[in-house]
Formats: structure tokens, C-alpha cells, sequence
């Protein structure tokens, strides 16, 4: 296992580190949202699980172990719905994020688009009812945000786990 011997770190530490990076990416997504004059009910719901899908899938993509991976998804999934809202109900936040997540799993396995990032931003704008046609310069920008969003997240992760013990 990763982290073996090495210092304690708290796994709510590091999920919120994470949440807090993750948030970063919040204010792009709504400079392209705005500059393409997108308007939608759903956007700010959608928003918010697409990017908890990012996590989730950053989390996965790394080389922690199946525990710890579980571990992760757990914490960033309490800390996601929680942040949903006052009025938000943290169940059926939690309910909410993962249908999010196995809409976003299908639309991985099922799409014929050629990148994990291409199938992910297809899926949201299917979510807020928009036709990736119509939307190419929206679908090219997003691509090359998230695919560093979520490398960076993931070798946050890998490199956190070669040098802490997670507790």
C-alpha cells in the first residue's frame, strides 16, 4: 500500500484540498458558460455534480488502492453535498450526485467520442438539454481545462499517497 511508514495525514484533509482545487476550475466553467450566452435552470445543479464527477474521476484515474479510492469517493461525495446548499438535503444531494455519477459512467462506456473529456462535457450539455453541434468552441475549451484539471488532481493524489499514510 501507498504510504506505508510514512506520516499520518488526515483524508478529509487532503478531500478538502482537493474540493478546494476542484472549486477553482467553478469560475472558468462560468466564463465559457456566459461567453457562449448559455442560459439554463439546470446549470447550477449540473454544474456542481459535473464537477464532483471530475473529482470522482480523478480519484479513480489515480494509483490508490480500491480502499482508498472508496475512502476518497466517500469523503468528497459528504463534502460535495454538503456544500450543495442550505436548503439543500444532504440525502437527496447525495442521491442527486450519484445518478450524476452513473449518467457520467454510462455516457463513458456507451459514447463513440474519442476522449474521456469529450464523452464527460458531452454529457453535461445533454444534461443542461444543449446540442454539442451547436456548441464546438464551448466543447474545444473545456476539453483543454479539464484535462489538466484532472491530471493535476490526479498526481496530486499519486503524490500525496508516496508520502503520507491516510487516516
Amino acid at each position: 500500500m501507498f504510504g506505508l511508514g510514512n506520516k499520518a495525514i488526515p483524508i478529509g484533509q487532503v478531500t478538502s484540498d482537493m474540493f478546494a482545487d476542484i472549486g477553482l476550475v467553478r469560475g472558468s466553467i462560468d466564463e465559457l458558460i456566459e461567453s457562449e450566452a448559455i442560459h439554463s435552470e439546470q446549470y447550477i445543479g449540473e454544474r456542481e455534480a459535473f464537477l464532483y464527477v471530475l473529482g470522482w474521476l480523478a480519484i479513480q484515474t489515480s494509483n490508490l488502492g480500491a480502499g482508498d479510492k472508496h475512502r476518497f469517493s466517500a469523503e468528497l461525495t459528504g463534502a460535495w453535498s454538503q456544500s450543495m446548499g442550505d436548503d439543500a438535503d444532504p440525502i437527496q444531494a447525495t442521491q442527486f450526485l450519484q445518478e450524476r455519477i452513473r449518467l457520467y459512467r454510462n455516457a463513458l462506456q456507451n459514447s463513440d467520442a474519442s476522449t474521456w473529456a469529450t464523452k464527460c462535457i458531452a454529457q453535461f450539455l445533454y444534461q443542461l438539454k444543449l446540442n454539442t453541434n451547436e456548441h464546438v468552441a464551448l466543447m474545444a475549451a473545456l476539453s483543454a481545462l479539464l484535462a489538466g484539471m484532472i491530471d493535476a488532481e490526479t498526481s496530486f493524489l499519486n503524490e500525496i499517497a508516496k508520502k503520507f499514510k491516510f487516516v
